[in-house]
């Protein structure tokens, strides 16, 4: 007969092995999962982290990416909200998210300033299973040398 894990013995393998336990995203009261920046893998040369709170700065290429791996306590159908930040005159951008094999596109459009941040909702809600998740945001292109400043991803729960 197997018992249950608890937290700590979980933690505690965990550190013991070497590695971190895996990000699991803590629901608001409106059942809101939030993937901060300082969560975040950034795969390029020039993104950074940087401010309180945490966002990916210096994002220039249509190469670079951002990624957060995580786990979902069960499977659910979300929203995805990308908050960003764009200066005047510098939108233009194009992106995608991907995550479980669904893409979704949408443009990035000036918020007013690179930390005034507003969220971009994607259009078409993803499905994603619980256990391990992978979710990526990627500049499609960068026109004028700039993709956005990147604060958080939300999940919103989708009304079905």
């Amino acid at each position: 007969m197997t018992t249950p894990l608890s937290v700590a013995s979980v933690l505690i393998a965990a550190a013991l092995s070497g590695g971190e336990p895996p990000f699991r995203p803590e629901p608001d009261r409106n059942g809101i999962l939030e993937l901060p920046a300082s969560r975040a893998g950034l795969l390029g040369d020039r993104l950074r982290i940087e401010g309180a709170p945490s966002y990916v700065v210096d994002w220039t290429s249509a190469t670079d990416r951002v990624q957060w791996d995580f786990e979902l306590a069960e499977a659910g159908r979300f929203v995805v909200l990308v908050e960003y930040g764009a200066p005047a005159g510098r939108g233009g951008a194009t992106f995608e998210v991907v995550a479980a094999d669904q893409r979704r596109q949408a443009a990035v459009h000036a918020t007013g300033g690179a930390s005034r941040f507003l969220p971009q909702p994607m259009k078409g809600a993803i499905d994603l299973p619980g256990g391990p998740n992978r979710l990526e945001v990627r500049a499609l292109d960068a026109p004028g040398g700039l993709v956005m400043n990147l604060r958080r991803i939300r999940l919103v729960p989708a009304q079905e």
